[in-house]
């Protein structure tokens, strides 16, 4: 399940605002303030001036700031939400961007580890600037950085891509980042969970297994089961009880060959054999159950 973020609430200001906050604040998020108030949701929404879209960037801004932003959820890869625009019915948006692959996580998971203060600061509620670094030294990227990198969809009518309620939603995120910067990683394919307790373990100096040597392994392991098991059974053979059927036509290959063309005496040959195979597919089931040596 994705993880469901409260709905925005109304705030005063503008993201302009937002950007001239003094680098005092650390990145913190103060009270009142519009999204845009940490460096890395600033970060974020600036995918947005590369978008084309006119009035609906400032438009959705301020649907995100009037709180008609709902049920707001960060899923890997997705974000999806409900916005109440000025029609009765609401609209169902649906933003996408591609996961970090799981061998990526790992290497930037050990260059993480080997900043001490990543773990105490994320914990904190603050995301170093750093971290940009540490992903582009292992050629991964933590924020789009195009709008074309992203994928957006929205059920209202508006044949611009994105509509004022795709912006919205950009915004709404933008602000529960504010609050949660975990949510990014989330949003990019790692829960906090796996990440905090994954640099826990590097930096105990344990190695975190690598994803693909983690399923070789489990396809190792399946192997190894199904070889030991593979002449293993756990029924008494002694107790199957078996009981043959003799064909309904012991002679059905001779009908199929026909004629031989050849004779016996005053007979053809086919016709002095089917006797014969009748009697042997008879005597064939007599002993199979059993009813005499002969």
């Amino acid at each position: 399940m994705g993880t469901r973020i409260p709905p925005v609430s109304r705030e005063n200001g503008t993201v302009a605002r937002a950007v001239a906050v003094s680098a005092a604040t650390n990145g913190r998020r103060r009270r009142g303030a519009t999204p845009g108030e940490s460096w890395w949701s600033r970060r974020f929404l600036a995918v947005l001036e590369t978008f084309d879209s006119g009035f609906r960037v400032d438009r959705g801004r301020d649907y995100a700031r009037r709180g008609r932003v709902r049920n707001l959820s960060v899923e890997p890869g997705e974000l999806r939400a409900v916005v109440h625009g000025t029609r009765r019915m609401p609209y169902s948006v649906r933003v996408t961007y591609p996961t970090v692959p799981a061998e990526d996580w790992v290497r930037v998971e050990r260059a993480m580890a080997n900043q001490a203060l990543f773990a105490a600061r994320l914990l904190a509620g603050e995301l170093p600037h750093e971290v940009v670094d540490v992903f582009d030294s292992c050629g991964v990227a933590l924020f789009p950085d195009q709008g074309s990198e992203i994928r957006s969809s929205c059920t209202c009518p508006d044949e611009v891509n994105p509509c004022k309620h795709v912006a919205a939603v950009f915004y709404a995120f933008a602000q529960a980042l504010d609050r949660d910067p975990f949510l990014l990683f989330r949003w990019r394919g790692r829960s906090k969970e796996r990440l905090i307790a994954d640099l826990r373990t590097l930096r105990a100096g344990e190695e975190v297994p690598d994803p693909e040597q983690e399923a070789l392994e489990r396809e190792a392991r399946r192997e190894r089961a199904r070889r030991s098991t593979f002449w293993n059974h756990e029924v008494d053979l002694s107790s199957i009880s078996i009981h043959p059927m003799g064909a309904e036509a012991p002679d059905a290959i001779l009908r199929q060959l026909g004629p031989a063309g050849v004779r016996v005496g005053d007979e053809d040959l086919v016709a002095r054999l089917r006797p014969l195979y009748q009697a042997i597919v008879a005597e064939a089931v007599r002993r199979s159950l059993g009813d005499g040596d002969q």
